[in-house]
């Protein structure tokens, strides 16, 4: 079984957009009204050594789910800073009919508040493709169970 500690060793949690992209690029950070977060490591450390204990089973899914997130901010040096604020239509209805295939239930388009990011943390821009899914009821009320874990990390 992995520690916490090793887990945050190995996926060197840091999920500040800014120490993954070059000193000085723009980013957008939290609003006064942010509220704080938690990694995975901090809350297994807070309940003790070990997987949590409100998530028994699924540790290797929250690590894998850690392991993708910091490739996910480690690939921000590659994503472009001036994204496109406009899709063309056809382009849209590509990317919508995609996500759709993977099993996503609704797509929308915002501005992100600043509120909504979280303290400590920022975000590469200020406007956000929204992705819905349903979840599966039946392992939903499985909770706290791996069954529940996989649902919650998959969706």
């Amino acid at each position: 079984m992995t520690s916490p500690s090793q887990l945050e060793r190995e996926i060197k949690v840091d999920l500040n957009t800014k120490n993954f992209l070059p000193e000085g690029t723009p980013v957008h950070e939290p609003g006064l009204s942010s509220k704080g977060a938690h990694s995975i490591p901090e809350l297994a450390r807070k309940y003790g050594d070990g997987p949590p204990k409100f998530l028994p089973g699924t540790f290797e899914i929250m690590m894998d789910t850690g392991k993708q997130g910091h490739k996910a901010y480690a690939d921000l040096q590659t994503n472009p800073v001036a994204g496109k604020a406009h899709l063309e239509p056809e382009a849209l209805k590509a990317l919508e009919d995609y996500v759709k295939g993977l099993g996503v239930t609704a797509v929308g388009y915002t501005q992100v508040n600043p509120n909504y990011i979280f303290e400590g943390r920022s975000i590469l821009h200020d406007k956000a493709i929204v992705l819905t899914m349903e979840m599966d009821e039946e392992a939903i009320e499985q909770a706290p169970s791996r069954e529940t874990g996989y649902e919650v990390h998959y969706t």
